[in-house]
């Protein structure tokens, strides 16, 4: 049984969200309710705001219309209990691998005896032990984004968001990355909501995928992954449910795009 289907009590709650860019509708009447300790992945063509939404769930910009509510209060700005993981890194070039996970915690003020303990835990967790004196540029695209992640864990969040984490590396690293953080996820269970254009990794990684559709980004439909946990990314793909679902979605997809199927 996935998470979503055997808790259902929410987590973060957004009601009748839309927003514009001008006279541009980016998300038309978004209503969705992410579950407490459920992965979420939210999917869809370029274009169909896909980060916005994700932002907004993060308090980062506002709505036009709607509100966002976190444990059942609404959220104004940026909130304790979530944290975020950047498609670019967001790394801090001239600071090494332990400064920049524990830049939030030092905005924080958080004590240094504190935050010297959750560093060495998080470099530790995303299998970083022995670079925590390295600069970002001497290291590969995975190793960055496994940073952003110690980052975001090191600060104990309730709630992960993940705009698109593993887009910018090549296919082979993206599925290790995929499978480091299933495991992490099985030992932790913080509720995610995970940004993909990815089929696939939606599939590996989700209790439930959002599908949006574009101009304006609306919820086009919501599919239960129905593959039991824990996974693997190859017991994901050998899994009896996995081909039709995908196949399903794709289908949605092309059907939300305007396609033909």
């Amino acid at each position: 049984m996935t998470v979503a289907t055997a808790t259902r009590q929410a987590k973060a709650v957004a009601s009748h969200i839309s927003k514009w860019y001008g006279d541009l509708e980016v998300l038309h009447d978004i209503n969705l309710e992410i579950y407490q300790h459920e992965f979420l992945c939210l999917l869809g063509p370029s274009g169909c705001g896909k980060t916005t939404l994700l932002r907004i769930l993060d308090g980062l910009i506002q709505p036009d219309e709607g509100t966002v509510s976190l444990d059942g209060e609404v959220i104004q700005g940026p909130p304790r209990q979530a944290a975020m993981v950047f498609q670019q890194f967001g790394l801090f070039p001239w600071k090494t691998v332990s400064q920049n996970v524990a830049f939030p915690m030092v905005l924080a003020r958080v004590p240094q005896a504190s935050i010297a303990e959750k560093v060495r835990w998080a470099v530790e967790l995303v299998g970083l032990k022995g670079f925590e004196d390295a600069f970002p540029d001497n290291l590969s695209g995975g190793m960055r984004q496994r940073v952003g992640i110690a980052r975001a864990l090191a600060v104990g969040p309730e709630m992960l968001l993940m705009d698109e984490p593993f887009a910018s590396v090549d296919a082979y690293t993206r599925e290790l990355l995929q499978g480091e953080l299933l495991s992490i996820w099985e030992r932790f269970r913080q509720t995610v909501v995970f940004v993909t254009h990815s089929i696939d990794e939606a599939i590996t990684l989700a209790d439930r995928i959002v599908v949006l559709k574009a101009k304006p980004g609306e919820i086009y439909h919501v599919f239960d992954v129905p593959i039991e946990r824990p996974r693997t990314v190859e017991s994901v793909r050998k899994h009896p449910a996995y081909e039709p679902l995908r196949q399903t979605i794709w289908d949605d997809m092309l059907a939300g795009s305007g396609r033909a199927v």
